[in-house]
């Protein structure tokens, strides 16, 4: 089964099919600005996560790891390590800001209480495919979840 046919449907209804590698994104450059805390925190409300990696995989939200950080040892580990330094990684996809890179970087920022986060937003040409470019194509539920945040 393909990566993306586990995606939950609360994850795939927001998301969308997405080819990237880290390395990629970062290669695309950008400015860094700064944005607040809370246009972005809904996406922790969101099963990104996974609680069993390799058998249970977009089962946890990262508010359940900010909630009860002993339960889920790994995820603690990797917000406690990341560098707000770092800015995350957004896409600008019809009207709404999405979070590509830096969800643990974000649950920090939450969790600290800080009220902006640096972030890089990625230029996104949603027809592009080409080995140095992700293809990007938004699901038919981007609109409504731009509508239910408001």
């Amino acid at each position: 089964m393909r990566l993306a046919d586990q995606l939950p449907a609360e994850v795939a209804e927001v998301y969308f099919a997405l080819r990237w590698t880290d390395e990629s994104l970062h290669a695309l450059g950008g400015d860094v600005r700064s944005v607040p805390v809370a246009a972005l925190e809904p996406h922790l409300d969101l099963a990104y996560w996974a609680s069993a990696p390799p058998e249970r995989i977009f089962d946890l939200r990262p508010r359940d790891v900010l909630a009860d950080p002993a339960r889920f040892p790994g995820h603690t580990a990797r917000i406690d390590a990341a560098e707000l330094r770092w800015p995350l990684r957004v896409a600008e996809i019809e009207g709404m800001t999405l979070v590509l890179d830096g969800l643990h970087r974000l649950a920090q920022a939450v969790r600290q209480r800080e009220t902006l986060v640096r972030v890089v937003s990625v230029d996104i040409d949603l027809s592009a495919s080409t080995p140095s470019h992700p293809r990007f194509a938004p699901s038919s539920n981007v609109a409504g979840y731009r509508r239910s945040r408001g």
